[in-house]
């Protein structure tokens, strides 16, 4: 299984409409816990043990200004992915987080697949070390591992594609 669902809440934590807040921690909160548990009942049943990976963030660790909201659900959604670990570990189910930086995706305004090339004065990317905006390729190898054999004995973590960012 892969939780994969984000909604962005960003703007002053003074001006951040509490709706909007909900509605960030009903995406990507709510969206993980959910998902997580249909999943796990349904390995469970089966008999089976499974993956899931959730969709993290960089900003499940780091806070960024003016990201109070998005900052927050990220951070519960690596929460929620090392506490369904702890507990699905006896039915034999992983469960892990990718914790993706700055990707050039329509969810980065002005940024999207076709155009990852951003200057590296842009000021998203003036934390990355490697001085790029990764692509939806840079992520792809990351969710395979987790949800393979390879990553038997991986269960609880984040696993950060990230150009660097976390080095800082």
């Amino acid at each position: 299984m892969v939780n994969n669902a984000g909604y962005h809440a960003g703007g002053p934590l003074l001006d951040l409409d509490v709706a909007e807040l909900r509605r960030a921690l009903a995406v990507n909160v709510e969206g993980v816990f959910v998902g997580t548990q249909v999943a796990a009942r349904d390995m469970i049943d089966r008999d089976e043990p499974g993956s899931v990976v959730n969709t993290a963030s960089i900003s499940s660790e780091v806070a960024q200004f003016e990201q109070v909201g998005y900052d927050a659900s990220k951070g519960a959604v690596k929460m929620v992915t090392r506490g369904s670990a702890l507990e699905l570990a006896e039915y034999g189910i992983r469960v892990n987080a990718v914790a993706p930086g700055q990707i050039a995706t329509e969810f980065v305004e002005g940024w999207s697949e076709e155009a990852p090339a951003k200057a590296a004065s842009d000021d998203l990317l003036k934390p990355v070390p490697l001085g790029r905006a990764g692509v939806p390729d840079d992520l792809a190898a990351a969710y395979l591992y987790l949800a393979s054999e390879d990553a038997s004995y991986v269960t609880g973590e984040l696993l950060f594609v990230d150009g660097g960012w976390q080095v800082l």
